[in-house]
C-alpha cells in the first residue's frame, strides 16, 4: 500500500513538472551580404534546428547566400528540465526565403557614366550643357589651345567666328576614363554699324 501511494505521488509530481508553460522563442533573422544571422530569443534553454529541401543543415545559426536560391525553414522550441522532467514549449516555425548571390545588387566602384552635349544659341552667348549618368564628370572648354575658364558660357565675339573644343571626362576607381568631345564655330557678334538705319551693312543714302 506504501508502494503504491509513494508511485501515485511520484506520478503527480511528474505530471505537475511536465505541466510547466514555458514560452514559445522568437525567431529574428538579420540579412547579410553573404550571409543571414539567425538569432533565438527565450528564457531558459532551446533548440534550433534549420532545414533546407529536405536536409538539416549544419550551421543554424548562419544561413549562407548561395548561387542559387533557397528556402529554409527555422525550427525552434524551448525546453526545461525540472524536478526530474522535462518541459517543451511549442515549436515556432520560421520560413525564410534567401536570394541568389547573382541577384544581389554588385558593391561598388561602379563604371563611370558615358557624356553627352547639348549646345543652346542665343543672339550674345551659346551655353554648353553637359550630361552624365553619374554625378563625377569635369567639362573643359578650349579655345585655340588656351583654356577658357567658363566652359558652359560662350560669349560671341564681334571680332569674327570663334572655334572652340569642349572635352567632358568622366572616371571612376578600377575603370578606364571615358571622354566626350565636341567642336564647335560660334559666328561673330553682329555689331550694328553707326549710320545704318536700314541694317544692311552699309551706310549710304538709304
Amino acid at each position: 500500500m506504501k508502494k503504491l501511494l509513494f508511485g501515485l505521488l511520484m506520478l503527480l509530481v511528474v505530471s505537475t513538472a511536465s505541466a510547466v508553460q514555458l514560452p514559445d522563442p522568437v525567431i529574428t533573422v538579420t540579412e547579410g551580404e553573404e550571409y543571414y544571422t539567425v538569432d533565438v530569443k527565450v528564457e531558459g534553454g532551446y533548440k534550433l534546428r534549420v532545414f533546407c529541401d529536405n536536409l538539416e543543415i549544419e550551421t543554424p545559426y548562419e544561413i549562407e547566400r548561395l548561387d542559387v536560391e533557397k528556402m529554409y525553414i527555422i525550427r525552434a522550441f524551448a525546453q526545461l528540465y525540472s524536478e526530474g522532467a522535462w518541459s517543451y514549449s511549442n515549436v515556432v516555425e520560421y520560413y525564410l526565403y534567401v536570394p541568389a548571390k547573382e541577384d544581389m545588387p554588385v558593391p561598388g566602384p561602379y563604371p563611370p557614366g558615358w557624356i553627352y552635349f547639348d549646345v543652346i544659341e542665343g543672339e550674345e552667348y551659346y551655353t554648353v550643357l553637359a550630361y552624365c549618368e553619374e554625378d563625377g564628370f569635369t567639362v573643359q572648354l578650349c579655345s585655340n589651345g588656351e583654356l577658357v575658364d567658363n566652359p558652359y558660357v560662350i560669349e560671341r565675339s564681334p571680332e569674327g567666328d570663334m572655334f572652340y573644343e569642349i572635352t567632358a571626362c568622366s572616371q571612376a576607381e578600377g575603370y578606364d576614363i571615358v571622354t566626350a568631345t565636341m567642336t564647335l564655330v560660334v559666328p561673330a557678334l553682329d555689331e550694328p554699324l553707326p549710320g545704318d538705319m536700314n541694317s544692311d551693312g552699309e551706310v549710304t543714302i538709304a
